[in-house]
């Protein structure tokens, strides 16, 4: 969701915010338990199961109310996540804001799930594609705004792809992912 979110941009007549920065602010871990085996292990070892960031949102309008969305995350031929915004998040009119906004992510239980770990420690951007679909209220006018599939490296400057890849290394166990966050 967070890319999907850095990614709206929505110009037009009606003027929708974009966003320019985010950072994950707080990540949940689910708690250890001896419950996952086997085939069910490598899917789920190491991934959140839900996330806050923050999002620094230029708005050059009224209002923005996102109601719902999903980010759905595709690697090695099938669905590997699925983001999912937890609650409806204002975005206040006029000017730059930074705004919470809680995430829960589902990790598939198949093949694709380690097909995206691997990816994202290859850095291979071209093996990763993202579809997303929000649902906004702004003023009376509701509707969803969405776009996709696309990969990575399609939608991302390389320099946006170098913070990309930190925050996936982040949320997938690699790298940033320390016993400090899982708490």
């Amino acid at each position: 969701m967070t890319a999907a979110l850095l990614l709206v941009s929505c110009g037009g007549e009606r003027r929708m915010p974009s966003v320019t920065g985010f950072e994950i602010v707080e990540a949940e871990w689910p708690m250890p338990s001896g419950a996952a085996s086997g085939a069910d292990a490598g899917t789920e070892a190491g991934w959140p199961s839900g996330m806050t960031v923050r999002l620094t949102i230029d708005n050059p309008g009224a209002a923005v109310v996102l109601r719902g969305g999903r980010l759905r995350v595709t690697c090695g031929g099938g669905r590997a996540a699925v983001l999912v915004l937890q609650e409806r998040v204002r975005i206040p009119e006029r000017g730059q804001w930074r705004v919470l906004v809680p995430l829960r992510l589902r990790i598939a239980r198949n093949a694709s799930a380690l097909s995206l770990r691997s990816a994202i420690e290859r850095r291979d951007a071209g093996a990763v594609s993202l579809d997303w679909e929000i649902e906004v209220r702004r003023g009376m006018w509701r509707g969803r705004v969405g776009d996709g599939p696309a990969t990575l490296e399609g939608l991302l400057p390389e320099s946006g792809m170098q913070r990309m890849w930190q925050v996936l290394d982040r949320v997938s166990g690699g790298g940033a992912a320390t016993g400090e966050e899982k708490q």
